[in-house]
């Protein structure tokens, strides 16, 4: 069942909520002035621009999400799709022909990134859109699929309104952005910007297999994705669900990303002694287990109070029986936030704490530092370009830092980026209940199209101007 269309907000950019209208009509006729006049209570006639309106049908995109969501993972919960399973697979299958179908030139790059290309009149660099289609177990239509989608929407209404663009428009669907088995995000998006080391290819999963043999067995040459870097783009922006209540709180249509949280993620270990559960004192145990909940709750402690996260996230307790005292627990530790200081101060802490439980407990600890990613700052140039269409079709956008991961992160490597987004019902994400009110959709796909054209029209980034 559809979950409930969220409440319609009031807010001075006008209404938008309950209202499913099937189309949303905007303008591109200049950086400040490219997107206008829709998602009103009253429909509006869309100026017309380089040959028509600029109408963006959402009951098409709803159709497409919809057709894309059948292509799941058949006895796992919600839509789930995980990066290189039949159901994947099949789903880009299905995206491949639906690009080609909006007259896109469809190919599959080195590093098993879909794109479709509309070709422009030959300003060097494309401007890029995209997501990706993979999700978690269990996940829900629209992370990511927003993004992909949206974009193939934003080029169908470009195109249906004779627009031309100067540089080259590209859709793509990176590979593999969520969480895998192999322990690596956006793998897609880290190779095309050489992030992707040999190291990494040869990761295995549960089962033994390298992530250089799932490469192979989807048909990618594993050392093609090593060195297959993209020329640099003219600008990259992406298109995405929220995954958070920030929005939706605020009766805001639209967001503008200042900047992706960085991420430190840790393994803890604690090795104590096992012993019979009946028979040991407790005063005389050595509990591994208890060590790690010590962890746990401080990590807790110390996420409160605003400015960063902490999630514990993931437990492993040995043996797992409920009359053996537990010798071995791991806990996986996060932490994340704009703010690289509070990173390391409450990673500091929160290690000095599991280093106190342990010694309180006679246990001993091991931390592996999984990853140390830093907080990754959106170009101000195409945060311009978001908010000037946004503000330009009526809205008041609003400025956000994101809390999850996404391709961005690693495109604004190479190329200035910016993140489009739109609100989450009741904040939910990464579950079967991830919702998007139409209205939203169609609100953020027409600034995509606006901001797209917004970026078209920047000058050439200067030398040295991202990482």
């Amino acid at each position: 069942m559809k979950p409930p269309a969220p409440q319609r907000y009031t807010a001075n950019h006008g209404c938008y909520g309950r209202e499913n209208r099937a189309t949303a009509a905007f303008r591109s006729d200049g950086l400040t002035d490219s997107l206008a006049g829709v998602m009103s209570s009253q429909p509006r006639d869309a100026p017309r621009v380089g040959g028509g309106p600029v109408r963006i049908d959402v009951e098409r995109v709803l159709a497409d999400i919809a057709e894309l969501a059948a292509y799941r993972e058949p006895d796992e919960p919600g839509s789930t799709r995980r990066v290189f399973r039949d159901a994947h697979r099949s789903g880009r299958v299905w995206l491949a022909a639906r690009m080609a179908e909006v007259g896109l030139e469809v190919e599959t790059d080195g590093a098993g990134n879909l794109i479709g290309t509309r070709t422009g009149r030959g300003a060097p660099g494309a401007v890029v859109t995209g997501s990706h289609t993979d999700t978690v177990r269990g996940g829900g239509r629209y992370d990511g699929v927003l993004g992909v989608l949206g974009g193939l929407e934003a080029a169908r209404a470009l195109s249906a309104a004779g627009i031309e663009l100067e540089h080259d428009l590209q859709v793509v669907d990176f590979l593999g952005e969520e969480p895998n088995d192999w322990g690596l995000s956006c793998v897609g998006s880290r190779a095309v910007t050489g992030g992707l080391a040999r190291a990494d290819l040869e990761r295995t999963d549960a089962h033994g297999r390298t992530l250089a043999r799932a490469l192979a067995d989807f048909g990618r040459d594993p050392e093609t994705a090593l060195t297959g870097r993209w020329p640099l783009p003219h600008a990259f922006v992406e298109l995405h669900i929220e995954q958070g209540p920030v929005l939706e709180l605020a009766g805001r249509a639209i967001g503008v990303v200042t900047g992706i949280v960085g991420v430190h993620r840790v393994l803890v270990e604690f090795a104590g002694r096992r012993d019979h559960a009946g028979t040991m004192p407790m005063d005389q145990r050595h509990d591994a287990a208890c060590a790690a909940a010590e962890l746990m709750l401080a990590v807790e402690a110390l996420a409160q109070g605003g400015g960063g996260v902490g999630t514990t996230g993931r437990v492993e307790v040995e043996p797992g029986a409920m009359n053996v005292v537990p010798d071995r627990a791991r806990v996986w530790m996060e932490l994340r936030s704009i703010d690289p200081a509070w990173v390391s101060e409450r990673r500091d802490a929160a290690l000095a704490a599991a280093a106190a439980a342990a010694s309180r407990r006679g246990v001993g600890l091991s931390v592996d530092v999984l990853s140390d990613e830093p907080p990754t700052p959106m170009d101000p140039q195409v945060r311009g370009a978001i908010d000037a269409a946004a503000r330009a079709a009526g809205y008041d956008p609003l400025e956000l830092a994101s809390g999850a991961e996404h391709d961005t992160r690693q495109i604004a490597r190479i190329a200035r980026s910016g993140l489009i987004f739109v609100p989450s019902l009741d904040g939910r994400s990464h579950c079967a209940e991830e919702w998007t009110d139409p209205a939203d959709l169609a609100a953020g796909i027409g600034v995509l199209a606006a901001t797209i054209v917004g970026l078209d029209r920047l000058p050439p980034p200067s030398p040295g101007a991202v990482r």
